[in-house]
């Protein structure tokens, strides 16, 4: 009966050992941001507010190590260049930078982030009308943290 009684419980209870802890790449990065990538939808528009001005609508992606695309709370900062071709540093002179957007927060996160497209969105209006066929370069520094990652793209004024 003894005998009956244990082996119910082997199989019953089974016999697990220690769970394995995950190892390798995924347990130590999981999913946290690798990079930003400015996305090629990003263009010069015509602003919503006033149609004589310019503005450049602009779509973000933050990458994990496997390049998926996440939704992750930070600080964002926007800067545009004149390009400088053949350089060792394309940046020529900063043109414009705009105030930090802030979004730490739930809501304000949400209002940029795009679902269908896996990005953040941002509409950076312009103090100036682009010179036209002229090519810029924007950067975004995505501040998460104590990290920061940066994204660079050129873009060029068409009208």
């Amino acid at each position: 009966m003894g005998l009956l009684i244990a082996w119910l419980a082997f199989f019953v209870c089974g016999c697990e050992g220690p769970v394995a802890q995950p190892s390798g790449t995924l347990a130590q990065q999981g999913f946290t941001i690798q990079r930003v990538r400015i996305s090629a939808l990003t263009d010069f528009v015509v602003s919503q507010e006033d149609p004589e001005k310019s503005e450049i609508k602009t779509f973000v992606e933050l990458l994990d190590a496997y390049d998926s695309q996440l939704k992750k709370p930070g600080i964002f900062r926007f800067e545009l260049y004149e390009y400088k071709p053949l350089s060792s540093d394309p940046r020529g002179k900063r043109l414009i930078i705009w105030p930090d957007m802030d979004l730490t927060g739930a809501a304000e996160n949400s209002r940029y982030w795009k679902d269908y497209l896996r990005s953040y969105e941002f509409y950076l209006p312009l103090g100036f009308l682009p010179t036209a066929e002229m090519n810029y370069l924007l950067e975004v520094t995505c501040m998460v943290g104590d990290s920061r990652f940066n994204g660079l793209s050129k873009i060029r004024f068409r009208p």
